[in-house]
């Protein structure tokens, strides 16, 4: 019933830029990412390590946080 009912209500995104201030960055892949690309000075994020890995990722690119995660899980799986 849930994935019925998210599928048939539409994805709002946010209208604002998102800030990433707030977020911790993922000290491993910091290293991995400065040591094979040197010339790279972005930062990775720590997204929740509950599974849901991708969405958390996108959801965090999209709207600085993790709320859309379960919505957009829902909206391509099920």
């Amino acid at each position: 019933m849930e994935a019925i009912h998210l599928r048939s209500t539409p994805l709002t995104m946010p209208n604002d830029v998102p800030h990433f201030d707030h977020l911790a960055s993922d000290p491993y892949a910091s290293t991995l990412l400065h040591t094979y690309t040197p010339e790279v000075n972005s930062v990775p994020l720590s997204v929740s390590g509950d599974g849901n890995y991708f969405f958390n990722a996108i959801s965090v690119a999209f709207a600085g946080n993790e709320d859309l995660a379960g919505h957009l899980h829902c909206r391509c799986c099920r």
